[in-house]
């Protein structure tokens, strides 16, 4: 049987706690990509702290 092989882009502008509830809602095994677009909330350091092997994340703007 093939694996499949997927992932989650997730745009995000201050929402540190909704965004937060959903990748622990995420199987592991999935490969997250967080888009954030400047948030001023907390959201990057947030998703710093994450401990995922799948997990990207990109700050637009910079």
């Amino acid at each position: 049987m093939q694996q499949l092989n997927v992932t989650v882009v997730i745009p995000t502008f201050n929402r540190k706690l909704g965004l937060l509830r959903n990748l622990a809602k995420i199987p592991k095994d999935v490969e997250v990509i967080v888009v954030d677009d400047g948030s001023q909330d907390g959201t990057e350091q947030a998703v710093a702290q994450v401990r995922r092997d799948s997990l990207g994340s990109y700050q637009a703007g910079q």
